[in-house]
């Protein structure tokens, strides 16, 4: 693979062009990049239009790469993080917006699956934290690109933080998320959606004033019979672990203050809002 990534490297240079790698996500992404390293777990690559910006992605996120010989290389499947996930003993069937309290684990049910015997909990209490301390997180992709599945995006950080100087501290969203207890993690960003579903929320975007206010009402009514915190002003702009860019992460809520039409946007890293943890059952 080296002597390859060699090859591709002096062919470019040999034309005179700035020949590209396309790296196929499993979503059906595309990234033109230049691949400069892959590993068991990892493929590192640098991005044309800024060389000085890395980007990592998990191997089990790649299809494909097509190289700028036009070779192209699959990927076999990988098995997945949350194979390995400490799952709560479930005694019973739970609906959305039923309280969980099981094996340790407390939370809302916001959404369920298998005739209400697995699901998604969200956790009672919040918080309001920046998504990453970008004083050492400038022009850095993590590639927690995993929309329906928070618990990969986590792994991608607990990979960074084995694999260089980084520590929880530098992802004080996360790190709140990990306080929680085993198996709590900050929500991909479809997991969230399952949330707005329970409020009631129009999912088209196209949401008034009226509606939102009315969410928050459900979402205060809901936490509090549970005695969970309802948070804010803002307590419907939650952070998803899912990345948009270097310096931005999908937020996800019926009406984001910067962006009145939308459901999902995206925010700085070192902006704060409200964080709340997932766990499944």
């Amino acid at each position: 693979m080296k002597k390859m990534l060699l090859f591709l490297t002096a062919l470019a240079a040999w034309h005179g062009v700035a020949a590209q790698d396309v790296i196929l996500l499993r979503n059906a992404d595309e990234i033109k990049t230049r691949v400069t390293e892959i590993t068991e777990t990892d493929v590192l690559c640098k991005m044309w239009d800024d060389p000085a910006k890395m980007l990592r992605i998990a191997r089990a996120e790649v299809f494909s790469i097509t190289y700028a010989n036009g070779e192209r290389e699959l990927f076999a499947e990988e098995k997945s993080a949350a194979a390995d996930y400490p799952w709560p003993a479930v005694t019973r069937s739970y609906r959305p917006g039923d309280l969980f309290d099981e094996d340790g684990v407390r939370g809302v049910v916001i959404s369920t699956t298998d005739e209400g015997r697995h699901g998604l909990i969200l956790s009672l209490g919040q918080a309001r934290l920046a998504w990453a301390e970008t004083t050492r997180l400038d022009n850095l992709r993590l590639g927690l690109s995993d929309r329906t599945d928070g618990w990969n995006n986590r792994r991608r950080v607990t990979e960074w933080i084995a694999g260089t100087e980084l520590t929880w501290a530098d992802f004080p969203a996360f790190e709140w998320c990990e306080s929680q207890g085993e198996g709590w993690y900050m929500p991909a960003a479809d997991e969230l959606h399952d949330f707005w579903r329970l409020l009631d929320v129009d999912m088209s975007g196209k949401i008034s004033f009226g509606d939102w206010n009315r969410a928050r009402k459900r979402n205060k009514d809901l936490m509090e019979s549970y005695g969970g915190d309802p948070g804010g002003m803002y307590s419907l702009l939650i952070w998803s672990s899912t990345e948009v860019s270097e310096s931005a992460s999908a937020i996800c809520g019926n009406r984001d203050f910067y962006s009145p039409d939308k459901t999902e946007a995206g925010y700085p890293k070192a902006g704060q809002t409200c964080v709340r943890a997932v766990h499944k059952f």
